[in-house]
């Protein structure tokens, strides 16, 4: 009999696999399969190349790799909720020869011991792909934590690979891959919907930034006549759109209310400017790009932010609700069946991509071809109205641009159905983030049909977190369960149990354990790695080796291409470095605070050293400041904002501060409005003025 819970000995080598495709297949289906990693590290208990091995006990194993960071993991499902038939018994043994599927309810995920759960949870940072660890994090277990668990030291046994044909179940894996890319796909576009003013806001701040980039770019960083004109009528449209969208509805309630042309009164009493800063309506007119600065791309970059930060907090006033599984498609038997709201047409189209064919290799390869299929498609709907009709005209203008690379108008027609089926064979690659940038520069804020093909032809495993972090990081857990829940049944035809715990919650709590292990590493590892952190500035902490400005160049790269890791494998490569020699290497080993004693290392200074997070209202006093505000900063900055905040916070805490003349200055309103002015006026010449406001702005909507 096949006990409710197993366990799947694998490596840590392939965690971020498992994360990307959110389940575990026998070795041979990872080359054939077509999609997701390629590579699957085979470990001694599970060997097999056509069968998962699953014993009743978790497996007590070693790996021997002197080379890699690889170590054992083990997986515990529970029987209950894979589907009946994957997993077989014989002789006492349990295998499958079909990928089994996991769930952030009832699966876990069991590491020796805290720090190879950290090392490998950090290394999969870097992995666009490993998506699915913010809603795992309650799954990640380690021997020591899991009290009740039943253990064994594991020996050889023979067991024999399966001779079956694996055809079969690959194929079934790649549409439960199409189906769960096109359900979230769907999903994650229906909640990104725009509304045409902010879709159009967005397609003219792309084009203000294209513009200036050129600009700036250029050899002698001025403007031509014709693209001086351009950024006028820029600027005009962008200031337009957002005074129709925030201060026009108030002027007409103005208007109303005193009966008369509130606009005309302000402007002809010269009281327009006034009356805009008054009511804060200042910050949605852009201004001009101008910089004097010699640090051109910071300032520039600075700009951009700013602008594109306002386009946030516009688009998050405008957001409509989220949408629930009564919206969402409908699937049966492994295809789509219904869409509500949507006519069945749509749901045709889909299914038809459905097919193994369509797989995102065929697609990058003949984009025409699958372009053709749709227009059959398209054909079909319309029968005998088809010939001479826009949408034949409006396909065969996109398939001669697909074979000839002839112009084509994707704006031709309105139909958003043909205008996103068009974008898509046009712009659809790995890189989602450039069909929504296309989709924004023609103005289609609709994202749901465009992002449903690409998650149809490049599936779910391929899906990037910068996509599903939007739904996985949210904090309305009851609306990530729900849906989970949904997308699960559709797919799986299983009903899950239980809720989702707060990610917030679990995200403290792991940071907290992180902390706690720093201490508990032996003295062997620290020699082998020693942290992580993909927000670090390495060439700010290397300003006082005398490093040349080229060396720290390839530093940083070095550290990026390191996966954001210091370690020995790291000081390696910066010795090929032309000019660094062993004099160098210790200075940099002691500027990164590697290999330093225990008790030097806690004198190193840190965002909010010794700041415990005594109150989350309290500017002063709120350690998770940076939380707030990180978003909004470029790299280049982040250390000066930093020690500004630091201090600012250090002071108010000790209730004044020294000058240099040695007079003693008191400090007795700690009010939030009141520290963020000081913060305001003592930074002001030392950060960019844009930057500045923009950190203020974000300050003063937060503390409140």
């Amino acid at each position: 009999m096949i006990p409710e819970k197993l366990y799947i000995p694998t490596s840590t080598l392939n965690f971020n696999n498992l994360m990307s495709s959110e389940s575990i297949s026998p070795a041979s289906f990872y080359l054939r399969r077509g999609f997701g990693y390629k590579r699957f590290e085979k470990v001694a208990p599970n060997p097999l190349d056509n069968k998962i091995i699953l014993f009743r006990e978790c497996p007590d194993f070693e790996i021997n790799d002197n080379e890699l960071e690889n170590y054992p993991l083990v997986i515990e499902i529970d029987t209950r909720y894979v589907n009946e038939d994957i997993i077989k018994e014989d002789n006492d043994i349990c295998f499958s020869e079909e990928t089994i599927y996991f769930n952030p309810f009832t699966t876990k995920f069991i590491f020796r011991n805290e720090q190879e759960l950290i090392s490998t949870i950090s290394k999969s940072e870097p992995s666009i792909e490993t998506k699915m660890v913010p809603l795992y994090q309650g799954c990640f277990i380690t021997l020591a934590e899991y009290k009740d668990l039943k253990k064994f030291k594991w020996e050889k046994v023979e067991i024999e690979d399966s001779k079956n044909d694996i055809s079969f179940n690959i194929s079934k894996d790649r549409r439960i891959n199409k189906l769960k890319g096109f359900l979230y796909a769907y999903l994650i576009a229906a909640n990104k919907f725009i509304s045409p003013d902010i879709v159009s806001l967005k397609k003219q701040v792309r084009i203000l930034k294209n513009t200036l980039s050129a600009i700036i770019t250029s050899p002698d960083g001025r403007a031509t006549y014709t693209q001086d004109e351009q950024l006028k009528t820029i600027y005009k449209s962008i200031n337009e759109r957002f005074q129709k969208i925030f201060i026009v509805p108030v002027l007409r309630e103005k208007s109303e209310k005193y009966k008369c042309d509130f606009y005309s009164l302000l402007t002809q009493e010269n009281l327009w400017e006034s009356w805009l800063r008054q009511n804060n309506f200042s910050k949605y007119q852009i201004t001009p790009y101008y910089s004097t600065s010699k640090e051109k791309d910071a300032a520039f970059n600075n700009y951009m932010h700013t602008i594109e930060s306002q386009i946030l907090e516009v688009e998050a006033a405008q957001k409509r609700p989220l949408i629930y599984s009564s919206l969402l498609p409908v699937l049966q038997n492994y295809r789509i069946v219904n869409i509500p709201e949507q006519k069945e047409f749509l749901t045709k189209l889909f299914n038809e991509y459905l097919e193994e064919a369509y797989n995102s290799d065929e697609f990058i390869q003949s984009r025409y071809d699958f372009a053709k299929a749709g227009g059959k498609v398209f054909k079909d709907e319309l029968q005998e109205q088809w010939n001479g009709s826009q949408w034949q005209q409006y396909i065969n203008g996109l398939l001669k641009n697909l074979n000839e690379y002839s112009a084509f108008d994707l704006k031709s027609i309105n139909n958003t159905t043909l205008e996103s089926f068009a974008a898509f064979c046009q712009k659809g690659e790995l890189d989602i983030d450039k069909l929504e940038d296309y989709l924004i520069l023609n103005e289609i804020g609709d994202f749901r049909i465009a992002f449903s093909l690409w998650g149809i032809v490049f599936g779910f495993a391929n899906m990037p977190k910068t996509l599903t972090n939007e739904l996985f990081l949210s904090n309305d857990i009851e609306y990530i369960t729900r849906i989970y829940k949904y997308i699960f049944k559709q797919l799986h035809s299983i009903e899950l149990d239980g809720n989702l715990e707060k990610l917030e919650t679990k995200k403290r709590l792991y940071e907290v354990k992180s902390e706690e292990s720093k201490h508990i590493i032996s003295e062997e590892d620290k020699k082998h790695t020693s942290t992580t952190n993909d927000n670090l500035d390495i060439k700010a902490m290397l300003k006082n080796c005398k490093l040349k400005r080229e060396q720290l160049d390839s530093i940083d790269e070095i550290y990026k291409q390191n996966h954001y890791l210091i370690n020995e494998k790291l000081f390696m490569e910066i010795k090929k470095i032309h000019g660094v020699g062993e004099k160098t290497i210790e200075k940099i080993r002691k500027s990164l605070n590697y290999n330093l004693s225990p008790s030097d290392k806690n004198k190193i200074p840190s965002l909010f050293e010794n700041m415990k997070p005594e109150s989350g209202n309290e500017f002063y006093l709120d350690s998770r400041v940076w939380n707030h505000i990180e978003k909004i900063i470029p790299k280049e900055s982040q250390n000066k904002v930093k020690e500004e905040i630091e201090w600012i916070q250090k002071v108010h805490k000790e209730n004044g501060y020294k000058k240099k003349s040695g007079e003693w200055v008191d400090l007795t309103d700690h009010s939030n409005s009141s520290v963020i002015k000081h913060f305001e006026n003592n930074a002001k010449n030392r950060i960019d003025p844009e930057l500045l406001k923009a950190i203020v702005t974000k300050l003063s909507e937060h503390y409140k």
